[in-house]
């Protein structure tokens, strides 16, 4: 999985009938940034303003070990978490740190599904912080 956050600013009409400008933050999961320039510029154009122009504005690497999906849940958290594992070579215990991006409806929710996924780990975890994303969607391959 190879990740990559972008911006993206567009004109978007609102309900009222006024034009709003956007910024928004999405995350692609492709191979390259000239796919993840393409696959924002095609998901965002639906939702712009007759022929304003889509910016993408930055793309960058980023890096979550996974991504916890919640059907319906508007937002988006980063959680560190920190796992205790077995290091076969030294034969000791190590801590690593981990991210995950948890989909949920309020940060409670988004402790709950991260709890929810992790349940069934054999390593020990702790849950160091769990923060609101600007991410508004994560597109993935089809």
């Amino acid at each position: 999985m190879e990740l990559f956050e972008t911006k993206v600013r567009y004109m978007r009409e609102i309900e009222s009938g006024k034009l709003q400008k956007r910024d928004d933050v999405l995350l692609v999961d492709t191979l390259t940034f000239a796919d993840a320039e393409q696959k924002t510029a095609e998901y965002v154009t639906p939702y712009a303003y007759a022929d304003e122009q889509v910016k993408i504005l930055t793309i960058k690497r980023t890096a979550y070990n996974d991504i916890f999906r919640k059907e319906d849940a508007p937002y988006y958290y980063k959680a560190k978490v920190k796992m205790t594992i077995f290091d076969e070579q030294s034969g000791a215990e190590k801590e690593v740190s981990l991210a995950y991006l948890v989909q949920a409806n309020d940060l409670a929710d988004a402790h709950t599904e991260l709890n929810k996924n992790l349940k069934g780990t054999i390593s020990d975890y702790s849950v160091e912080a769990v923060v609101e994303t600007k991410i508004i969607d994560v597109i993935t391959a089809k």
